[in-house]
């Protein structure tokens, strides 16, 4: 099950802020002079979005308004984003400009587009939109069975531990709700997390999971996977990150917890290093691809420990799982929860609140 990128499917290259109107005549410029037939589709000022449209596929451009900001390149149309995310490490390069995005966009989807005639080109994506469809009922399969088995072990050791038990090595422990900033999350949600926190402090990175609240806030949690199997692909992914970036070779994730946890999940996202597109059950925004982390897979007996453990399966379900060529541009909180809502609303579950 993977975020395919249909509808609002952003691509984020960095690039110079410019204004608005600026941007207008750039591509005004652009359109006279490009050889592939694309032509302005429409403007949309306030959202400072660029549509474009050709016999070889449609994409939109966002245009960045200060610094920091990102070109934001997309289409709703499948096949182009699939082509398109083909050139994002060039499109990601620092100060890329506008016209150099435009014309590396045309390239590519005008380059694909005359591949084949028009009859073998329907043919194509026929038989990918079939292979797809069966990927995704096995992927379903495998998904259902592998969170079966997990949620099943989650429910044993809960069964060993009973809710008089955690209350008692609450008050046991030095640990306690005044360590923490705890908004406006209840006190089942306060008294949950503490209990959730000791649990995991006392496996010592059992399962190649560290983690803990950010700073004294107990609802957001940073979080660590690690140890993973040296004979995969990620696991030689990491260690080629670790030695390039001068990081540690582990996955950073981070939690986000509702202040009615654990009667609804939590929102789980990776930080970085970013993941090769459509690998790893990770969105193209760095969220999980699992229907345990919506409200309709989602069990108020799931611990955090159980949460990671689940997720760190799930990524390592996909034999695939692979780092992105430019891992270290981390994701952002925006494009997670913008993947998450479309994963979301493509396989029928229900959100988060």
């Amino acid at each position: 099950m993977y975020d395919v990128m249909v509808g609002n499917s952003p691509l984020s290259c960095w690039g110079r802020p410019m204004s608005w109107q600026k941007a207008v005549e750039v591509t005004q410029e652009w359109v006279k002079s490009n050889e592939a037939g694309f032509r302005l589709a429409d403007l949309h000022g306030e959202a400072r979005r660029i549509d474009f449209a050709s016999p070889h596929g449609s994409f939109h451009v966002t245009v960045p308004e200060k610094p920091g900001d990102e070109w934001m390149v997309w289409s709703e149309d499948e096949s182009c984003v699939r082509r398109l995310s083909e050139s994002l490490e060039y499109m990601s390069q620092p100060k890329r400009e506008l016209t150099e995005i435009l014309d590396r966009a045309a390239k590519v989807l005008r380059g694909s587009s005359a591949a084949l005639p028009q009859t073998e080109g329907g043919r194509e994506e026929e038989e990918e939109e079939g292979r797809r469809e069966r990927e995704k009922r096995k992927m379903k399969r495998m998904h259902m069975t592998m969170t079966w088995k997990i949620q099943m072990w989650i429910l044993n050791q809960l069964r060993k531990n009973s809710e008089h038990s955690l209350i008692i090595r609450c008050e046991e422990s030095a640990v306690s709700a005044d360590d923490f900033f705890t908004g406006q999350g209840s006190a089942i949600a306060v008294h949950r997390l503490i209990s959730d926190l000791k649990s995991l402090q006392k496996s010592e990175g059992k399962f190649g999971i560290t983690g803990g609240p950010r700073g004294d806030n107990l609802f957001i949690w940073d979080v660590e996977l690690s140890d993973f199997d040296s004979k995969t692909l990620l696991y030689k992914d990491l260690q080629s990150y670790a030695h390039t970036y001068k990081r540690k070779p582990v996955l950073q994730l981070e939690m986000k917890f509702p202040k009615d946890y654990p009667m609804c999940p939590p929102f789980v996202r990776i930080v970085r290093p970013r993941f090769q597109f459509l690998t790893g059950h990770v969105t193209v925004g760095g969220s999980i691809c699992m229907e345990l982390l919506t409200r309709s897979g989602w069990l108020s007996t799931n611990d955090i420990e159980g949460i990671l453990v689940q997720v760190r399966a799930e990524i390592m379900s996909d034999p695939r799982a692979r780092l992105a060529s430019n891992p270290d541009n981390e994701y952002t909180e925006g494009e997670a929860r913008s993947a998450f809502e479309r994963m979301v609303q493509k396989y029928g579950w229900s959100r988060t609140k």
